[in-house]
């Protein structure tokens, strides 16, 4: 089902005032969800950073969750989670094999650090995901340079 850009574009905001209010991505995924529907998500990355985090909470709430990783980082936290998530190997910078030809609700991006990955990854997404979250770290490196 193709969203609208209109109902995308409604929805792209409710997200980015939800997370005004609370900066965590998935409790704006509540204004995605309706009626409690289980959504499906995919976490690039997701064993460090905010990721295991994320797929704690979206578990808890009854969401089906995929991660793509390159599987060289080991989760320090929430480790029994990743038995319960589908996860996808591969790398952002030259394979992105695994995420062919596969459809999601959302795609939660966490480990776009270069421009040309992020860029790569919607491209190929484009059709086959309802939202992408982009999570943008830039601001928490000193120097703030852009």
């Amino acid at each position: 089902m193709q969203n609208s850009r209109r109902k995308f574009l409604k929805a792209s905001m409710a997200v980015g005032l939800t997370t005004l209010i609370n900066p965590s991505p998935l409790e704006a995924l509540n204004s995605i969800s309706q009626n409690n529907k289980q959504l499906n998500i995919l976490i690039l990355g997701g064993t460090s950073f905010l990721g295991p985090h994320q797929i704690s909470y979206a578990l808890e709430r009854g969401h089906k969750v995929t991660t793509f990783t390159r599987a060289t980082t080991s989760p320090k936290i929430h480790q029994d989670l990743f038995s319960k998530v589908e996860q996808l190997i591969g790398d952002r910078e030259n394979n992105l094999e695994a995420l062919k030809n596969k459809k999601w609700d959302v795609v939660i991006d966490n480990s776009g650090r270069k421009t040309k990955w992020t860029e790569d990854t919607a491209k190929l997404l484009v059709n086959n995901v309802g939202y992408y979250m982009y999570t943008s770290s830039i601001s928490v490196f000193y120097p703030f340079v852009g």
